[in-house]
């Protein structure tokens, strides 16, 4: 963004993509799934360790008969019977 001259807008606009994309990635899965909290570091446990939560975020994404959010589904699959295979089926 920062090697070319930009008007206000475009600068603005390349500021809220980038921002998007970091969005959608990352800040969804750290604060449904505590990421952050992870302390495996070792080979290729992290990488290995981040499979389960990025494959859940993708069930949860697919689920859409209830409007609420990442978390709430996440809890309320574990608190409710019938919501988790609805979940898992996609």
């Amino acid at each position: 963004m920062c090697s070319r001259r930009l008007t206000a807008a475009e600068f603005r606009q390349s500021a809220r993509e980038h921002w998007g994309i970091a969005s959608q990635l990352h800040w969804v899965r750290d604060g449904a799934f505590t990421a952050e909290h992870c302390r495996a570091r070792t080979g290729n446990t992290a990488a290995n360790l981040s499979v389960a939560p990025q494959m859940g975020l993708n069930l949860l994404r697919r689920e859409t008969t209830r409007p609420v959010g990442i978390k709430a589904q996440r809890k309320r699959a574990g608190w409710d019977g019938d919501s988790l295979p609805k979940i898992l089926a996609g």
